[in-house]
């Protein structure tokens, strides 16, 4: 049965070839039309909410780097695509815990929609899934301020408290964690 299937559209006539290849080539246009509105849709969207997005961040002009570093990690390599190298240390100043980038801090400049997050210990997997998405297992810091160099972003000692287990870059319009910092 499948033989005579595969040999009966070589079998065809070239006007019924010139019409599949018509339908062909109009379903790919409808396709890539689809994903092309539903990728703007979705940037557009997460554009808004990060205009809108509470930050956690310190100016630059009032970057900390002082304090007793309680904590630190390096970020890590996911894939091609979903990277981070350089360090974050966590320093404490009275109540105040402040996550610090490092200056040697970088990421993939072409992530959409980038966010810090503190989480919770657990399972720390590749860029799809790997990160539990409970508001009970993160705190959102705001939305990442550079792709390199140093940032920090500020959280009360109680917070952190709950959430010291790894700093994570993550991707809110696809749901992708770009990279992650283990804390030790």
């Amino acid at each position: 049965m499948t033989y005579n299937f595969i040999s009966g559209i070589f079998n065809l006539s070239m006007k019924s070839k010139k019409y599949i290849a018509a339908v062909l080539v109009v379903l790919v246009i409808i396709i890539g039309l689809g994903v092309f509105v539903w990728y703007r849709n979705t940037l557009s969207k997460a554009i808004t909410e990060r205009e809108n997005a509470e930050t956690r961040l310190v100016q630059n002009d009032d970057f900390i780097n002082s304090g007793e570093t309680i904590k630190s990690g390096r970020f890590v390599n996911l894939d091609p695509i979903h990277y981070g190298s350089g360090g974050v240390n966590i320093n404490k100043t009275g109540q105040d815990v402040f996550v610090e980038f490092a200056e040697d801090f970088e990421t993939n400049p072409d992530g959409p929609d980038l966010y810090v997050w503190l989480v919770s210990e657990q399972n720390i997997g590749g860029a799809i899934g790997g990160v539990d998405t409970d508001p009970d297992t993160f705190l959102e810091l705001g939305p990442l301020d550079k792709f390199e160099g140093k940032q920090s972003y500020r959280v009360s000692q109680a917070e952190f408290e709950k959430f010291d287990y790894a700093v994570v870059i993550w991707c809110k319009a696809f749901g992708i964690q770009f990279t992650n910092a283990i804390l030790e």
